[in-house]
């Protein structure tokens, strides 16, 4: 765990206690937004009307 830290600390990551390192092991996938920035909270589709059907069937795998 002390190297993990050590990583994400030269990464300009700070990660404060082991809790928040066992996390992220558990963690499959990230999304970001446009701006690639990575925000808390949950998702929502604002433009539904704008998505076609066949993109909206990809989206959701």
């Amino acid at each position: 765990m002390d190297v993990a830290a050590r990583r994400l600390f030269e990464s300009k990551i700070m990660v404060k206690g082991g809790s928040p390192l066992e996390r992220l092991a558990e963690i499959d996938g990230v999304a970001f937004g446009k701006t690639c920035t990575l925000a808390l909270g949950v998702p929502t589709l604002v433009n539904a009307d704008e998505v076609t059907p066949a993109a909206m069937r990809v989206a959701m795998g």
